[in-house]
């Protein structure tokens, strides 16, 4: 899968193929046999996670790339940045079982649920306490970090940034996903996204350079395709009215929603000589 934005078309290719259907297999499985330790979780965001409109492409594209690093070196030492807690750890190792995959969150009520979770899994998870800015992990540990969807909700990203660099191992892989917001009015901006990639480019080399430009064009996906493809794979569940009084209070004015977003998706290597 390649990086930049996927357009339309892909994304109803990939939502209907054989590698979606099986994430999406596993992912059913996972929170089945796990219901009872997820059901806190899941009532602060959405129950399946894989089937949000984003994720639906970021999890596919993330396994892509993270195949391309455990295929070389299946004993390879992952970190799952800014985790939350989802299947897609656990689904790693059931096709690589012998990588090591860690997960690290500020959420602290997390311990206790990846404990029952790997209570119940042959492959476990090694989960750590840790915030993004100040990840409590020895200098090139990693031979791939992956972070998904969790950069627009920080403007510390520059330090983040330096932080998956000084962990990734000479060579080593930094996965990263990101929504887009096209109208300005959620994070992160196009502006703020273009000062985004220039970070990551500036610090790493990106695999498929130049970088594709991050812009509104038709045929790209939105929430808006995705939204007419399956109401139910947005995360927003309140009447839009709410969403339109909390923006005014905030002073961003009035907005139209869904919220126009897109998602980019980039992989980049660590410097040989960094």
């Amino acid at each position: 899968m390649y990086s930049g934005i996927p357009t339309e078309s892909d994304y109803k290719k990939l939502i209907t193929s054989r590698k979606y259907l099986e994430l999406d297999n596993f992912s059913v499985q996972f929170l089945e046999k796990n219901k009872p330790d997820l059901s806190s979780y899941a009532s602060k965001w959405v129950s399946n996670p894989l089937r949000q409109w984003s994720r639906k492409w970021e999890y596919p594209y993330v396994f892509d790339q993270a195949s391309s690093v455990l295929d070389k070196k299946s004993s390879a030492v992952i970190l799952d940045a800014g985790s939350g807690v989802s299947f897609f750890p656990y689904y790693i190792l059931s096709k690589y079982p012998d990588a090591r995959v860690h997960c690290a969150d500020y959420d602290s009520k997390l311990l206790d649920v990846y404990a029952g979770i790997n209570q119940k899994s042959e492959r476990k998870v090694q989960f750590k306490i840790s915030d993004l800015r100040e990840l409590k992990y020895p200098d090139g540990m990693f031979d791939l970090i992956y972070c998904i969807s969790v950069l627009e909700h920080t403007d510390s990203y520059p330090e983040i940034i330096k932080g998956f660099n000084r962990l990734l191992a000479p060579g080593g892989k930094l996965v990263v996903t990101f929504d887009v917001s096209l109208d300005g009015k959620r994070d992160v901006s196009l502006e703020k996204a273009r000062e985004l990639l220039d970070t990551l480019s500036g610090t790493l080399n990106v695999d498929e350079g130049p970088l594709v430009e991050i812009e509104d064009a038709p045929g790209n996906l939105t929430t808006l395709v995705a939204r007419d493809l399956d109401p139910d794979c947005l995360p927003w569940k309140a009447p839009a009215w709410l969403y339109r009084v909390h923006s005014l209070v905030k002073g961003k004015g009035i907005i139209s929603w869904p919220p126009p977003l897109t998602v980019y998706c980039l992989c980049l290597t660590k410097k040989i000589n960094a």
